[in-house]
């Protein structure tokens, strides 16, 4: 009777195993054939969202065009949010920082060997920013006070974190000193 069990137990164990995997291809399947009509893959694939940005992504897809029932809108968010979401294994990276980067001195500074300046704010950056892409995301561009508190607050609630006011303040003060754009103000 325990050997009749035990069959049956990974009989059915391996059914519903290649059940998931034949839904993980059909989805593959489905986000290739529709972002693929307007989008390479590889941009998508280098994006990382939270479920929130994943659904206002897919949203504004459908509004511009994208075929996709209710149903199939939910299938590409959850697969979209598994595999590029901030625990996804890996970040979006950058390459070669601009030329007028703050932090590129000779045109070889790239994202894998940038060093942040130290400072109040260095530890919040790379705790948040970095678990969805690397800092030559977050320092290739100069932006002026306002644009750094909107800039972070989407991603903040695009990937469905949460930080306290006094932390906030604190990573925008860093960004603003290191990153700031002062021809904006």
């Amino acid at each position: 009777m325990i050997v009749k069990n035990t069959i049956l137990f990974f009989l059915l164990l391996s059914i519903s195993v290649l059940c998931i995997a034949s839904d993980e291809t059909e989805t593959r399947r489905l986000y290739e054939d529709v972002c693929a009509q307007c989008h390479s893959l590889s941009a998508i694939e280098l994006t990382r969202n939270g479920r929130a940005g994943w659904e206002d992504t897919v949203h504004k897809m459908v509004v511009v065009g994208a075929q996709l029932s209710l149903e199939e809108m939910e299938v590409i968010i959850d697969y979209l949010y598994r595999h590029y979401g901030p625990d996804s294994s890996n970040p979006m990276r950058t390459g070669v920082l601009p030329h007028d980067s703050a932090l590129q001195e000779d045109g070889i500074v790239s994202s894998e060997n940038i060093v942040l300046p130290e400072g109040e704010g260095k530890q919040l950056l790379e705790g948040y920013c970095m678990l969805c892409h690397d800092l030559g995301r977050i320092v290739a561009t100069a932006r002026g006070e306002d644009e750094w508190q909107a800039y972070v607050q989407d991603m903040l609630r695009r990937n469905e974190m949460s930080i306290n006011e006094e932390q906030l303040a604190t990573m925008l003060s860093y960004l603003n000193k290191n990153f700031g754009d002062t021809d904006a103000h």
